[in-house]
């Protein structure tokens, strides 16, 4: 089985409360199909979970500017891996 996961998904199959490092926020359940394949691959069942536009999770105060946000990764939207770390 392939599957196809859209960069910028249009169609969901509901909401879901989520939370990442502590701070609650929102996502949309991707199509059963996706999930499904997830499922398969991983062997227990799970979810792909998108973070739309409408959902806001602002940075940690300490580290924003007024009115900054982030999706689902850590503090900022971008991540750097150094090769030491790997």
């Amino acid at each position: 089985m392939r599957v196809i996961v859209p960069l910028k998904p249009t169609q969901f199959k509901g909401t879901q409360p989520t939370e990442v490092w502590g701070h609650p926020c929102e996502g949309s359940i991707l199509e059963d199909t996706i999930n499904q394949w997830f499922s398969e691959k991983l062997n227990t069942p799970c979810q792909l979970i998108y973070m739309t536009d409408k959902s806001l999770r602002p940075i940690e105060e300490k580290h924003r500017k007024i009115g900054e946000i982030v999706s689902f990764a850590d503090s900022y939207p971008y991540l750097i891996l150094g090769q030491s770390s790997m």
